[in-house]
């Protein structure tokens, strides 16, 4: 595995603490290599940046398997529609990002994803008035 990182380095409010944005680009990041991990194949290598915008983060995690890239993999499939790739898409929703997964057209597999920058004061509870 390689690790990239680009852009300003986050301030400490957003940092080892842990805002929405960060917990969510880690979830990403576990999550897309644990996949890697499973589907890409033994000799796979995986390719992970994380670049930071004043007002995002962009996560990319790619790799070289044939696992995604052979073609064996049938749209609808459990791979394609499992429930780390949803989780993933649901996570960044809740933050109001985007999130693009699918075959690398170098081979491998891609997954994108772009938070907006939040301050942690997004992770605590919504105070529900009776």
């Amino acid at each position: 595995m390689h690790l990239r990182f680009a852009g300003d380095p986050l301030p400490d409010h957003e940092g080892e603490h842990g805002s929405a944005t960060g917990l969510t680009a880690y979830r990403i990041v576990q999550e897309a290599l644990t996949n890697v991990m499973k589907h890409a194949g033994d000799d796979a290598t995986a390719w992970v940046t994380l670049t930071v915008h004043p007002a995002s983060v962009v996560v990319e995690v790619v790799d070289d398997g044939g696992g995604a890239a052979a073609g064996t993999r049938a749209p609808g499939s459990a791979v394609e529609q499992g429930h780390g790739l949803r989780g993933m898409a649901e996570r960044v929703d809740m933050l109001g990002g985007s999130l693009v997964t699918g075959p690398d057209p170098r081979g491998g597999f891609r997954v994108v994803a772009t938070l907006p920058r939040l301050g942690p004061e997004a992770t605590r509870p919504i105070e529900v008035s009776r």
